[in-house]
């Protein structure tokens, strides 16, 4: 475990605490919070979007 220093008073804190105990502001740095493959799935949906929007842009009718 590692500390960090709170982004409202300066102090060290741990890096796995909800709230700073010096005072009392929320921690923005809790690796807890966060999901293992977030970011992977995150590209997958926008790869998907995109081929969508792709597909049906080439399969709409041509206007000429």
């Amino acid at each position: 475990m590692s500390e960090i220093g709170c982004l409202y008073c300066g102090k060290q804190i741990p890096d796995n605490v909800q709230n700073c105990p010096h005072c009392g502001a929320a921690s923005h740095f809790q690796e807890r919070g966060y999901q293992r493959g977030a970011k992977v799935r995150f590209y997958l949906l926008v790869a998907a979007v995109s081929l969508f929007c792709l597909i049906f842009a080439l399969w709409l009718p041509q206007i000429n």
